[in-house]
C-alpha cells in the first residue's frame, strides 16, 4: 500500500492498496496507525486523550526498534559489501557476458563487486554484490546479491536467485553517479535492465532492484523528466508500478516517459535477442 500526504483529501491524505483491498480498509489501517481518531460517516470520534498518550508512547517505542534494527542490517550489509572486491575477471563478469553485457569499467567496484563467500541464508555462495545508495544523499545504505554458480549463471532460479539487505526503500544501486545526473534519470528494475539500457545508450540509469522500489520512487528536487524502463510481467505488477510513479512525478509537475522493447521483455532481453529497441 501507497501513503502520501494530500490536504485535499477530508483524510488529508491518500492511499492505494496494490492487493486492491478497500478504501475503508485502507483509510482505517492508516488512520489507527497514525493514532488518529477513528473515522465513520465523515464525522470524527472522540477518543481518550490516555488512549491516544498510550498509542503515542507505543509509536515511539517501535519506531525507536525499527531504527535500531535498520541500522544494524545497514552495519551488516556494509560489511559484506566491504569484504567484496573487484568483479574483474570473477564470475560476474562470466555471468554479465552470458547475458550479452558488458561489464563497464567504471562501475567495477564502485557499484559492483564480487564476493566469494557470500552469507546466503544458513551457507555461503559466490555473488554479485551491488550497492544500495540514498537516492536524496547518496549514502551507502544496503546491498543487492544475486547468487552465482561456478559456470557463471544463476545459482539458483525464482525469488532465491536474488536477495537484499539493508535499507533499499527510497534508494537505488547508481549505475550513474549523481553527478551524471542532471536534467533526466532514467531508472528501471534489475541491474542487468540498467546495463542494458546503458548499452543501449539509455543513461543516465539507476536500477532500484524491485518492482515495489518502482512504485515509490521519490519525486527529486532538480530533475525535470523521468524516464522508466518498462518491461512485460504475467501479472502487469511492472505496468502498474510505473503508473503509480508516473502520476505522483507528473502531479509534481514533472515529465515522464516510458521505455518498452517492442517484442516484450525487458532491455537485457534486446541484448540478448538482438532485436530493435
Amino acid at each position: 500500500m501507497s501513503v502520501w500526504i494530500n490536504p485535499a483529501s477530508p483524510e488529508r491524505f491518500t492511499v492505494h492498496s496494490f492487493a486492491g483491498d478497500p478504501f475503508g480498509v485502507c483509510r482505517d489501517y492508516v488512520r489507527n496507525a497514525l493514532g488518529l481518531p477513528a473515522w465513520q460517516d465523515g464525522t470524527r470520534i472522540s477518543v481518550d486523550p490516555a488512549e491516544t498518550a498510550r498509542r503515542s508512547a507505543v509509536r515511539e517505542k517501535a519506531r525507536a526498534a525499527a531504527e535500531a534494527e535498520a541500522l544494524t542490517k545497514r552495519q551488516r550489509a556494509l560489511r559484506i559489501w566491504n569484504a567484496a572486491h573487484d568483479p574483474r575477471g570473477t564470475l560476474v563478469e562470466t555471468y554479465l557476458r552470458n547475458r550479452g553485457l558488458e561489464l563497464p569499467a567504471d562501475l567495477a567496484g564502485e557499484v559492483l563487486r564480487f564476493h566469494p563467500i557470500c552469507p546466503w541464508g544458513d551457507r555461503t555462495v559466490p555473488a554479485m554484490i551491488a550497492l544500495f545508495r540514498d537516492a536524496h544523499t547518496d549514502e551507502p545504505t544496503g546491498i543487492h546479491r544475486t547468487a552465482l554458480a561456478h559456470d557463471g549463471r544463476k545459482r539458483f532460479e525464482g525469488a532465491e536467485a536474488r536477495k537484499m539487505y539493508g535499507g533499499a526503500i527510497g534508494a537505488a544501486i547508481k549505475l550513474d553517479a549523481d553527478a551524471e545526473v542532471t536534467h533526466g534519470l532514467v531508472i528501471g528494475e534489475g541491474i542487468e535492465t540498467g546495463i542494458a539500457a546503458r548499452q543501449l545508450g539509455i543513461k543516465p540509469v539507476w536500477a532500484l532492484g524491485s518492482v515495489g522500489a518502482i512504485s515509490t520512487f521519490p519525486v527529486l528536487p532538480g530533475i525535470g523528466c523521468l524516464t522508466v524502463l518498462g518491461e512485460t510481467d504475467a501479472k502487469g505488477a511492472n505496468a502498474a508500478a510505473i503508473q503509480s510513479c508516473g502520476l505522483r512525478w507528473v502531479e509534481a509537475g514533472r515529465a515522464v516517459e516510458i521505455v518498452r522493447p517492442r517484442t516484450g521483455g525487458d532491455m537485457n532481453d534486446i541484448i540478448m535477442g538482438g532485436s530493435p529497441a
